[in-house]
């Protein structure tokens, strides 16, 4: 059987002497001498530089967690000494730590823990107040997320810039939330 095909006339091949069960395949073409060499080393150290980066940035961000972990847990081993019942105010227990720079809300199940020049002061409600206020507006959530942010971003100062000046806007929203429905000489009192 013969094939008529335009590779056997291109090819200036006799077509009676193809088989149709036989395979064609083209030529390939000549590789020139002067073929592009491709520098594989330059690929190779960029891999390696990447590999790098990411084990830095690993290794810190594990850093920056292991150490917001360790500080956390001392913190609460300081209050879980802390046993001298105060009250509680709406609902939520307040405790007197002398182990604490100021008042602040620690805990899974919240509490407020005050110092004992706090729970001596006239303004104790003040304070009470605006460590509910914490509370209410969510600031331990925004606090996990400031914590979160700066172990992953842990090599970028503008971060650690937003995490401060967002913890000092959660504390005068709180100051502001708690003086709103004061008068002029509450809020004198409260400064």
């Amino acid at each position: 059987s013969t094939i008529e095909t335009d590779v056997g006339i291109n090819a200036g091949i006799d077509n009676d002497t193809i088989d149709s069960t036989e395979d064609i395949a083209p030529t390939p073409p000549a590789i020139p001498e002067t073929a592009p060499v491709v520098n594989t080393d330059n690929k190779a150290h960029k891999i390696e530089a990447e590999k790098a980066l990411y084990f830095i940035w690993g290794a810190g961000a594990a850093a920056m967690s292991l150490w917001f972990f360790i500080s956390w847990l001392l913190f609460t081993f300081k209050l879980w000494n802390t046993d001298v019942f105060h009250s509680e105010f709406n609902g939520i227990k307040v405790y007197i730590s002398d182990k604490i720079a100021s008042p602040c809300v620690a805990g899974v199940k919240p509490i407020i823990y005050i110092t004992p020049e706090a729970a001596e002061s006239e303004n104790l409600s003040y304070v009470l107040a605006h460590e509910y206020t914490h509370l209410h507006h969510g600031d331990r959530v925004w606090s996990a997320v400031r914590v979160i942010a700066t172990c992953v971003f842990w090599w970028n100062p503008l971060v650690w810039a937003a995490a401060f000046l967002s913890k000092s806007d959660a504390e005068l929203a709180c100051d502001e939330s708690v003086i709103k429905g004061f008068n002029e000489g509450d809020r004198l009192a409260y400064a």
